[in-house]
């Protein structure tokens, strides 16, 4: 899925869910993308989301969100969410499981999600509050034991279960005090605590290492967004330099695609020095190959001491890496930032292009708030020594270059949960898509992060930016936020 893609397989197995109660003035009824005419603005984002991914669905114009759920339904969209619904597993031995129900029982038995009772799985029983936590913890690995909860009532079978939804962020309880464990859950709390479990824990990206097809541009999106999350580079970074080298291709015809320069590069990221790599592995592992292109740029970055530093070299800053995505490509006369002749600036060099790249695949382009200001960088064609006849390796004469602090562009997609930040866009979305249900807030709102980063839900997006599940601090609204607002 494109966590992205079709987000209803890896987000999808990966469920999310966050029971944000309390004392709040009754919903009013929005228009939503999904037919339902009975879904109250609190749970609109996740039962669009859930909705458009096939995971819930309702009755002719009614969703149900009062309505109880049963085990056994309970069973079909767990099932659903972690994409099981193809997928066989041996009888749980139920004698009241039948129908329906059969597959999805079976399988989440079978992993050790659900259990039964007294030899009965007891399917048409309402599920409880209590049960719930146990089914998303069993379901999205959530981890147990971080700290305990302040709910009077989470005591007994589910105690550990309840402390790890809460202490994940997924439920603050019905009160302060009280998490609701004996109470039947309703369809629209069911929904919001899957939802945002999803978001939390299932993020991931639906990538098949077997294929020799192109992944499409949100499956890429996301497999960027997750390896450069991992090594501490903007996503941002790596996206923009994957798609100067490749357009996001790594394949073509059913072969590692090799560029019409006839350097040897491989792939996406089009890997030129193969010597730590298996280039079989990268030529045909989409994974690998991102990984590779993060490994360079990571040593230019953090051990490279021929390149000149911007400030204080801080990682999360965008413009930082301008010298290092230049090595990217070679530190060669054709790069030189200036033009030697005329002492302009080279706007042709390859990290130029990279970063108006980037400018454009982030929406920045235009909007002096958000692009990026390399153009501010103060370098004099004195500042570089070369041959421009020679292929040979630029000497950097000066060191470091200053820009003032507000020039500097933080990524926007380094963000983790807990984070609180300025959001400056008046709406949220249902779903990580500008086609998602619009839930309005004030514009420069401070929300909450409630869930890992998001490629759109449209797998057909060309877009670079990621979608964070987002919480409004003062209204309690839930909704996505697009990165490229976010401050």
């Amino acid at each position: 899925m494109s966590i992205y893609q079709s987000i209803f397989k890896k987000l999808l197995a990966a469920g999310t869910a966050a029971v944000v109660m309390g004392s709040l003035a009754a919903p009013t009824l929005i228009e939503a993308a999904v037919p339902f005419d009975d879904v109250p603005e609190k749970y609109l984002s996740a039962v669009e989301y859930l909705n458009t991914n096939g995971i819930v669905k309702g009755t002719g114009t009614l969703y149900g969100t009062n309505d109880s759920m049963t085990r056994g339904t309970t069973a079909i969209m767990i099932s659903r969410a972690l994409g099981l619904e193809n997928q066989s597993a041996p009888d749980a031995g139920f004698p009241d499981v039948g129908g329906q129900y059969t597959n999805a029982v079976n399988n989440l038995s079978y992993r050790g999600i659900i259990s039964g009772s007294g030899g009965q799985f007891l399917t048409n029983q309402t599920l409880t509050r209590g049960a719930m936590a146990k089914i998303l913890v069993n379901a999205y690995n959530i981890p147990m034991g971080v700290k305990d909860s302040p709910f009077d009532d989470a005591v007994g079978a589910f105690a550990d279960y309840i402390d790890a939804i809460y202490a994940a962020g997924i439920t603050n309880g019905v009160t302060a005090d009280r998490f609701g464990s004996e109470k039947e859950i309703k369809r629209g709390d069911f929904a919001t605590l899957l939802f945002k479990t999803i978001n939390r824990f299932g993020a991931g990206c639906d990538y098949d290492p077997n294929s020799t097809d192109n992944p499409d541009s949100q499956t890429i999106n996301c497999l960027i967004t997750e390896i450069a999350r991992q090594s501490n580079v903007p996503p941002e970074i790596v996206k923009a330099v994957a798609e100067k080298e490749s357009d996001w291709k790594q394949f073509s015809n059913g072969e590692p695609f090799m560029n019409t320069d006839g350097d040897g590069g491989i792939g996406l990221m089009q890997i030129t020095n193969t010597a730590d790599y298996n280039p079989d592995e990268i030529g045909y592992n989409v994974k690998a190959n991102i990984e590779a292109g993060v490994d360079f740029l990571t040593e230019a970055f953090y051990n490279r001491n021929d390149l000149p530093k911007i400030n204080n070299h801080d990682p999360k800053m965008l413009e930082s890496w301008y010298f290092a995505v230049m090595a990217y490509n070679g530190i060669v006369p054709k790069n030189s930032p200036i033009v030697q002749a005329t002492g302009e600036r080279n706007t042709e060099a390859y990290q130029e292009l990279v970063f108006g790249i980037l400018d454009k695949g982030n929406l920045y382009v235009g909007d002096p708030q958000l692009e990026t200001n390399i153009d501010k960088l103060n370098m004099k064609k004195e500042d570089f020594q070369y041959d421009p006849n020679s292929g040979k390796s630029i000497t950097f004469l000066k060191d470091s270059y200053q820009l003032n602090v507000a020039d500097l562009t933080a990524s926007k997609q380094l963000f983790k949960v807990g984070d609180v930040v300025t959001y400056h866009s008046n709406r949220l979305r249902a779903i990580p898509s500008t086609n998602g249900s619009i839930i309005t807030i004030s514009i420069g709102s401070r929300v909450k992060i409630i869930g890992e980063p998001m490629s759109d839900q449209n797998q057909n997006s060309v877009n670079h930016y990621v979608w964070y599940l987002a919480e409004d601090i003062n209204t309690k609204k839930i909704g996505y936020i697009a990165s490229p607002y976010i401050e």
